[in-house]
C-alpha cells in the first residue's frame, strides 16, 4: 500500500470529514504550569481534574484534543523530540 511518493491505498485522504463538537482538555492549565515534565504519563485523574476544572462535560460523539505543552518546543528539536 505505500509507494515510492506516499500511500496509495488508505491515506488519510481517504478519512471522510468529521464535523462534531472538538474538546481541549488543558492538562498544564489545570497543573498551573506550562508544559508537562519531560515523559509525564497523563492519567484519568488528570483528564478529570482538567475537565472540572475547565467546567466542561463530554458528550457522545465529542472529538477530543489533549494539550501537554509540548508543542512550545517545536522548533528545539533536542527539547521536542527528547521524550521517550
Amino acid at each position: 500500500h505505500l509507494g515510492d511518493k506516499g500511500w496509495k491505498k488508505t491515506g488519510a485522504e481517504t478519512i471522510p470529514a468529521i464535523i462534531a463538537r472538538g474538546v481541549l482538555i488543558d492538562i498544564p492549565a489545570s497543573k498551573n504550569i506550562e508544559s508537562l515534565p519531560p515523559n509525564y504519563r497523563i492519567n484519568a485523574q488528570d483528564l478529570k481534574e482538567a475537565l472540572r476544572k475547565q467546567r466542561v462535560y463530554l458528550q457522545t460523539g465529542d472529538v477530543v484534543l489533549i494539550r501537554t505543552g509540548q508543542a512550545r518546543h517545536y522548533e528545539d528539536a533536542d527539547k521536542f523530540l527528547d521524550q521517550y
